[in-house]
Formats: structure tokens, sequence, C-alpha cells
């Protein structure tokens, strides 16, 4: 049976007390349980960990951080953690899903656990995504089942699952990328918005913005100030769809207000179809730089959270003015 060995690596002199084992020893599964194990009775038996022979090869299983990451694994997850680390996958570009992030560090330090148990977990919750599965994108081998119920209850009730996590947010005090944008606007209208749709609406522009990587769809413009989360079924006529990322387009100012007019949207192939009402126009620059330039060319699709294709076919059939 192959055997870890505690001690200083000759090789990597920064990392101290770490726990090593021969480059053939262990398959991946073994290593992580292994490791653990063994830092775990070097702990409780300082006097008797073994020094590793020298004239063995060694290679680096994990470093103390890594050993506190995989401790947090084993200790159970609530469910409002798992509802922010959801929230927080969200509203994350799938690049940026990493142990240093900013967010990701932030939230670790309020639920108390380290950022590399936060971006796992996020990993996690990719591997459910649709998007994610046909880029091949795999997390644990064995994630929790707790992940899986959490995914299938924000997908059957966006607008319930965005309201509390985003509640808890507030109440941690934890800022988003939408905060100023949206007390921006509602501030002209705070009494007749409650705070439930102010609350839904910051998750819903944070979760399709960086799904785009604050990117406009169309002409792929990427100044945030000028970017908006676009309902592609109006927030009015269909309740369930409000807070799903799926019933949304990252667009700039201009598309923005354009789509939600119907004088542009989208074919069943994902390329823009522009109304005749716009042709109609005598065209200027901007007409031409904003509209027949990007006819007939494709939108871009985000990393996650792909237009649901019924939403889509919504606004073609409904709002596009043909």
């Amino acid at each position: 049976m192959a055997r870890a060995f505690v001690g200083s690596n000759p090789t990597r002199p920064n990392c101290q007390n770490a726990v090593f084992k021969p480059k053939t020893a262990f398959c991946i599964g073994q290593s992580e349980s292994t490791a653990y194990k063994t830092v775990a009775y070097r702990e409780a038996n300082p006097a008797r960990h073994t020094a590793y022979p020298a004239d063995l090869s060694y290679q680096s299983v994990a470093c103390p951080d890594q050993f506190t990451a995989m401790a947090q694994m084993r200790k159970p997850w609530t469910r409002e953690e798992l509802i922010l680390a959801f929230n927080l996958y969200c509203r994350t570009p799938f690049g940026k899903i990493h142990s240093t992030h900013p967010a990701v560090v932030e939230l670790a330090k309020y639920i108390g656990r380290t950022p590399s148990a936060v971006s796992m977990k996020m990993c996690n919750f990719a591997t459910l995504d649709p998007a994610q599965q046909k880029r091949n994108i795999k997390g644990l081998a064995h994630g929790s089942k707790q992940d899986f119920l959490i995914w299938e209850e924000f997908n059957e009730n966006w607008e319930g699952l965005a309201l509390q996590s985003q509640t808890v947010l507030s109440r941690l005090n934890i800022h988003t990328e939408s905060e100023a944008a949206l007390d921006r606007e509602f501030a002209e209208t705070e009494t007749s918005r409650t705070v439930r749709a102010r609350l839904v609406q910051r998750f819903f522009r944070d979760a399709v913005l960086s799904s785009y990587d604050y990117t406009c769809a169309m002409c792929h413009l990427k100044i945030l100030p000028l970017l908006n989360a676009s309902h592609i079924v109006p927030w009015s006529k269909d309740k369930s769809l409000r807070a799903n990322p799926r019933n949304g387009l990252c667009l700039c100012a201009l598309h923005d207000r354009a789509f939600d007019r119907g004088l542009i949207t989208v074919a069943n192939d994902n390329r823009i179809l522009v109304s005749s009402r716009l042709k109609a126009q005598k065209p200027c620059l901007l007409h031409q730089a904003a509209f027949e330039s990007i006819e007939g060319k494709p939108i871009l699709l985000p990393h996650k959270f792909k237009p649901d294709a019924k939403a889509i076919e919504y606004h073609r059939d409904m709002i596009f003015l043909s």
C-alpha cells in the first residue's frame, strides 16, 4: 500500500509541512483523502509523524491552505451558503471563477470558508449548467446532491431564489456590480417600486451582464455604464421569467431601447433582424453603424445561460415590428 510522508519539500522550500507522495504512488482519487488523513494524524500525533526518505522522488499533493479547503469540503454547506455561492456563480464571468477573485474572497470571509472552497463550489454549479456541459466543463467528481437541488430550485423559481439570495447579500452588506446603476434607476420611483423588485432586478442584471462578459451581444460595446440587462419576454408579461438570466440579453443602451421597442430582434439561428420601419428611415452615420452594419450578423452568445429559444420566439412574434 502506498504511503504518504510529511515534511518539507527540498525542491519547494516555501511549501513547509506539506504532504508528499512518490510520483507513481497514488491515483488522483486517493491522493486527497490520503493526504488529508495524514495531516490530521500528524496534528494529533506531532511526535510520531514519519520523515520521508531522502532517496525517493516526491510530488506535492497539497499545501496547508489546500488542506484547509479540503477540511472545509467535509463541513456540510448550509442552504444559505449554497444559495449565496450559486448567486455568485450567476454573476461571475466563467473565466473569473477562481480563489483570488475579489468577490470570491469577500464571500468566503462572510461565510467562514476559504476562497478555494467557495470557488470549488461554484465550479460544481458550472457542471450542472447545460452551456458548460457542452464545453465539457467538469467539477469535483462527486458533487453534492445539495448542489443539484439548489440548481433545480433556482431554475424552477428564479424570482424567489434571486430574492432570497439578494436579501442575504444585503444583510451581509455585500455590494454587487449593479448597485449604483439600479440605485440611480430606482431613485425617482422608489415609492412605486418594491424592495422585492429592486433585489430581483439586481440579481438579473448581474447574472446577464456577467454571462456576456460585460459585452453588448449586438455591437460588442464593453462600456459598463452603457450596458443593460434586457428582458426578452417583458417583465410585465411573465412573472416566472423576471429573474431568469436565460430571459435576458446584454445590450448597450441604444440596442436595448431598439429591442424593447421591437425595432430589432433575433432569428432562430441567432442572426440579428432589423425591422422594415428602421430601414425606411433616411440613414445617418449612426443609423448605418448601429443597425445596417449589424443586420444578418449573429449575436454574441454568452458563456452560460444562453437565451431561451421560446423567449426569443415570443419576442419575434409578439414584439418585433416586422
